[in-house]
């Protein structure tokens, strides 16, 4: 991550005050008042530095990129999820996943284990041959 000008300043400060504490030479000169004073001013830095925080809520303007990432316990998503290593394009041709903010999804395919349990049920089947001649075979279910 890329540090504004004022973090750069304020870092610089912090070099300055520990690289005298260490470099000092003096009897009894680094004091209890001067390493507090340095200890005191990298807290105070910390304190509004730019990270993300682990121990409670955040948020970032920034891109957010996770390697290996793993979620446990509830997760929230605000917007459309793409998943796939080169993203997400839609169509038939297309690749990835996206589950949409409207509740949608589009994927490759969906496996299921127990049973499905939905209030309508499209199917669509489209043949084409050669030229100009298709044949659909529309199929509707709904539950009533």
């Amino acid at each position: 991550m890329a540090k504004t000008p004022i973090q750069t300043q304020v870092l610089e400060k912090l070099r300055t005050l520990y690289e005298g504490i260490r470099d000092e030479r003096g009897t009894h000169a680094n004091t209890a008042t001067r390493i507090g004073n340095a200890f005191l001013a990298l807290l105070s830095y910390l304190a509004g530095a730019p990270f993300l925080r682990k121990d409670q809520d955040d948020s970032t303007p920034h891109k957010l990129t996770m390697g290996a990432a793993e979620v446990r316990g509830d997760a929230s998503i605000k917007g459309d999820a793409i998943i796939g290593k080169d993203g997400f394009a839609g169509g038939l041709a297309g690749f990835g996943i996206r589950l949409g903010k409207d509740g949608m999804m589009e994927a490759d395919g969906l496996s299921l284990r127990r049973f499905l349990e939905v209030p309508e049920l499209r199917y669509n089947r489209v043949e084409v041959y050669v030229g100009n001649q298709w044949r659909a075979k529309p199929l509707r279910a709904k539950s009533s």
